[in-house]
């Protein structure tokens, strides 16, 4: 057959198989995660391990504390491959019950308070949980748990506990999981990664090997705990004797608010998307000697714009082969980056349809084998089926590669470029998203006839979703209404930017949606009636001119939600800089997530006002105090760390 017909020589099979593949390295004795902290609690017990603005946690106080949570869930009848929830923000204690679940030989399970509960409820129900780690300030998210155990980790839950702190005898082995983590599912569920100990090692060992990390690295905690970046930052730490630096979600966002926690925390190793690191300035950030990108495509002006007298890595991997699999350092700026070579003992390969594989320069699949790769999706044997497949060059019985839907080509060196998705799968923000997860939640409106999700730019350059709906006959087309809908049920960075209604679906010549064809259409906001109304105060004038440059429109209404118009994360800080600027007074992140409307964020400033001669503001008002707050507070940890270490 034409396919079967080998399209490279002999010698250059052995090359792009075998050579550029040739990653084993030998690990020493096999030690997990939690066992890696042990040893590292040991040789610098007085370390700082966890830091959040109010509070620092030594590598012997997280390990006590961590072995006492163990005993606890060895009491609780926490099985040895038993799974146990986290639901916290990211805490200190959230790391503990990270490291007290391995200790007790189960498998750590993260759960984002943020999410709808119907979603929590899915993963919690999915997962069939031994137990539920969380804190009684985020109880009210969670949804109800008749059957199912839960333990409140307060601080003072420590301190009132009797249970031992020593380590408790649970055996664990190399195959077994460590984590159970969901990503977003093209059936419209989530589904779950499982992750185990050996990949957890591995990567580990690569860490340490590639990025030099030090006892005085401060890592900063960027991502989400219910995403595997969480776990990379972790490791990253804890494991090298560095501090892990925890932030509030208010100090993290983007542009000039992260770069003064930044400055503040003085973080010298940090992981990012692309899109968050192109918000900061290189200039105001000399401390900062490592920077990881990952999640998205980079640019070639990031590294011209970073790379110079730093260490500047490129690293590309799904969920499913423990978080990375290939890693470049970058100093080029004048060309796109690889995302490199295979990870140690990990192999990477480039093949056409048939599992053949492609020539230099020829675009192909990447497929993903190694000790890092999953052990399949929890509970969905099909779906594991289809994207695990016999290692048909391998010789080790069992083995298996991951599909992974990325498409990429080889460049002569060896090297690999990333050259986008193959499927309907996307990346935004560094978030990994199936748009049929978000059709299939849109679809179970009853006005909604038919509907698809589709990636598109807006003006400013952005990628966003847009969804497009074919209501039924008679249902009237609510955005409003509509956005509530997947706002109940999905997580906010998986929320359609826009919500377009259409009168039928634009169809390939096999019949198919034509998504294409839906990425090229022009979107014009079509305001809702409270749009036409006229502002009536200068303060209402001054917020919609904001709002219109930057979401990029050109009529907001008075009562529209900002958040349904398309506002996220990075376009919240656009947004509160700016009004610092025009009203000259502070304004807190929060504050648009609290008065989402042209009229109520106007009513807010209106009825706040601050006396012109009590605030001196300007853009860099909220990160200036921001950086002020935070060094306080870094001041007051420092003091009394003193103080305990001169008894």
């Amino acid at each position: 057959r034409l396919a079967e017909i080998p399209l490279l020589t002999k010698a250059e099979q052995t090359q792009i198989l075998v050579d550029w593949n040739r990653t084993e390295r030998i690990l020493p004795q096999v030690y997990y995660l939690h066992q890696i902290f042990q040893r590292q609690a040991h040789l610098t017990p007085t370390a700082i391990a966890l830091e959040t603005p109010l509070t620092s946690l030594t590598y012997q106080e997280v390990e006590s504390k961590a072995n006492q949570l163990a005993h606890a869930l060895c009491r609780q009848h926490v099985p040895v491959g038993g799974r146990v929830g986290v639901c916290m923000k990211s805490v200190p204690e959230a790391i503990i019950g990270l490291l007290a679940i391995l200790k007790a030989g189960g498998v750590y399970v993260p759960l984002d308070p943020r999410y709808p509960q119907e979603r929590l409820a899915f993963m919690i129900e999915d997962a069939h949980l031994s137990l539920l780690l969380t804190q009684q300030k985020i109880r009210h998210c969670l949804p109800a748990l008749p059957h199912l155990p839960v333990l409140s980790l307060e601080n003072n839950w420590f301190k009132a506990t009797e249970e031992a702190g020593e380590p408790p005898a649970r055996e664990v082995t190399p195959q077994m999981l460590a984590y159970l983590i969901y990503t977003s599912g093209s059936t419209g569920r989530p589904k779950g990664v499982q992750v185990s100990h050996q990949g957890l090692q591995n990567l580990i060992e690569v860490q340490q090997r590639h990025f030099e990390l030090k006892p005085e690295d401060r890592i900063l905690q960027f991502s989400s705990l219910s995403f595997d970046a969480s776990i990379w930052e972790i490791c990253m730490s804890i494991c090298t004797g560095a501090t892990l630096c925890l932030g509030d979600e208010e100090t993290i966002l983007a542009g000039p608010v992260l770069e003064a926690a930044l400055r503040a925390m003085e973080i010298t190793v940090v992981t990012l998307p692309p899109s968050l690191l192109a918000s900061l300035s290189p200039v105001d950030l000399p401390q900062l000697r490592t920077i990881i990108v990952a999640g998205e495509a980079c640019p070639a002006e990031l590294v011209a714009q970073w790379a110079a007298g730093r260490r500047f890595f490129n690293a590309y991997g799904p969920t499913e082969a423990t978080v990375c699999a290939t890693l470049q350092q970058c100093v080029d700026g004048t060309r796109k980056p690889a995302i490199g070579r295979p990870i140690d003992n990990t192999q990477v390969y480039i093949l056409d349809p048939g599992l053949h594989p492609v020539p230099i320069g020829v675009a192909g699949e990447l497929y993903i084998g190694g000790v890092g790769l999953a052990s399949g999706y929890w509970h969905q044997p099909g779906l594991t089926a289809e994207r695990f497949l016999p290692h048909p060059f391998s010789e080790q019985e069992g083995a298996r590669l991951y599909r992974t839907g990325d498409r990429g080509r080889y460049k002569a060196d060896g090297t690999m470029e990333f050259l986008g998705r193959i499927d309907e799968q996307v990346k935004i923000r560094g978030h990994r998203i199936e748009p049929g997860e978000v059709e299939a939640v849109l679809a179970l409106h009853p006005a909604v006839q038919e509907c698809a999700v589709v990636v598109k730019q807006n003006a400013a350059g952005e990628q966003q979703l847009v969804a497009f709906v074919v209501t039924h006959e008679h249902a009237a087309f609510s955005r409003k209404e509509l956005h509530a809908h997947v706002q109940g049920r999905l997580p906010d960075y998986m929320l359609p930017a826009r919500i377009v209604p259409v009168e039928h679906m634009p169809l390939t010549p096999n019949g198919k949606i034509d998504r294409k064809g839906l990425a090229s259409l022009a979107i014009v906001h079509q305001p809702t009636e409270t749009s036409q109304e006229v502002y009536l105060t200068n303060t209402e004038r001054s917020i919609s001119a904001i709002w219109k440059e930057c979401l990029h429109l050109e009529e907001v209404g008075l009562h529209e939600n900002f958040f349904e118009l398309g506002g996220h994360s990075l376009l919240v800080v656009q947004v509160i800089q700016r009004t610092q600027e025009q009203f000259q007074r502070e304004v807190a992140l929060t504050d648009l997530f609290e008065y989402p409307t042209v009229n109520s964020f106007a009513n807010y400033l209106d009825e706040t006002s601050q006396p012109a001669n009590l605030v001196q503001a300007s853009a860099s008002v909220l990160p200036t105090k921001l950086e002020e707050d935070l060094k306080s507070g870094k001041n007051r940890l420092k003091n009394r760390r003193m103080l305990q270490e001169k008894g």
